[in-house]
């Protein structure tokens, strides 16, 4: 019988974490029952470190519910830590990664799972959501997951945080990444998966809780991802030394034809420092993103590292 692994984070969530362990038994029963599939059940709940009766409602649901594990971190290490460092240590055949806050409705998940069961082709089945925020934090969102794919060299998907049903080996390739790269839950998962379906969803709002999220928490939370993407040197120094290249090309073409038509009068020297301060800065960048490709390819997983093969019987 094959295992579906759960995972999830909790923070300071005791008004919400009953009605989430509670949805997923309901949604894990008419799943059995309308498919007659053969899983075995196991969620791992690991507590971020709440401050308020989180862990203990977690302990009693613990004595309730014999498919629930419960662990707690010894710190708020974010719900991305948090969620891959249970996937690093537990894997199922079929993962599902799910928020416990309920604004990711754990109905979708298992439609989602029931659809990469289906189809054996599949790596994945990710959510992305869309809510009601300003439109100008939609469109500074808009930006960042342009400016993060362009650093990451993966192509995120605006409103994709993660949320969604894995194979086992999406999960083992989203952990080399997360633990070489920069543990984010949305961009490893996204780097691991090369076949999936996406499904869009309207973000519910919270009936009970607050988020641990502000809008500060956001603006760190994106420039720190920013910080630590992979690529962002390497690509944006070749480009600039790109840039040089075609400025010095231009320049060299106006002093050819200049040479001959006198049209400007230069005093002497002028011409020969102006080049060679271009072709010095040219080099100087080729050499910065070079060194900064080199270090992009030790930090990024390799071919070998990301490779994936099934035995055939």
């Amino acid at each position: 019988m094959k295992k579906l692994l759960i995972a999830s984070s909790a923070y300071n969530e005791e008004e919400n974490i009953e009605n989430f362990v509670r949805e997923i038994k309901f949604n894990y029963d008419e799943l059995k029952k309308n498919y007659e599939l053969p899983l075995d059940l196991e969620v791992i709940i690991a507590n971020n470190n709440s401050e308020d009766n989180t862990l203990e409602k977690l302990v009693s649901l613990k004595k309730e519910f014999s498919f629930l594990r419960v662990f707690n971190n010894s710190s708020n290490y974010g719900p991305d830590i948090s969620t891959l460092n249970i996937l690093r240590n537990n894997c199922g055949d079929f993962n599902l990664v799910l928020t416990s806050d309920l604004e990711d409705p754990p109905k979708l998940g298992f439609e989602m799972l029931k659809d990469l069961i289906r189809n054996k082709e599949l790596d994945a089945c990710i959510a992305y959501k869309s809510d009601k925020k300003f439109v100008l934090f939609k469109i500074l969102r808009r930006i960042y997951y342009i400016l993060t794919s362009f650093s990451t060299r993966t192509a995120l998907i605006s409103g994709c945080h993660g949320f969604g049903a894995y194979r086992s080996s999406a999960i083992k390739r989203a952990i080399v990444y997360a633990t070489k790269v920069y543990p984010d839950s949305g961009k490893a998962f996204l780097w691991s998966i090369r076949n999936f379906k996406k499904y869009s969803y309207k973000k519910i709002s919270r009936s009970k809780g607050t988020s641990s999220y502000s809008l500060s928490g956001y603006l760190k939370e994106g420039i720190n991802k920013l910080l630590y993407s992979p690529s962002l040197s390497s690509r944006i120094s070749i480009r600039v030394a790109c840039f040089v290249i075609v400025l010095l090309l231009l320049l060299m073409t106006f002093y050819f034809i200049n040479y001959f038509t006198k049209f400007f009068v230069f005093p002497g020297g002028v011409t020969t420092i102006l080049l060679m301060i271009l072709f010095t800065s040219t080099l100087n960048y080729f050499l910065f993103a070079l060194n900064a490709k080199q270090i992009e390819t030790i930090v990024l997983p390799n071919a070998l590292e990301m490779a994936n093969s099934e035995e055939i019987k």
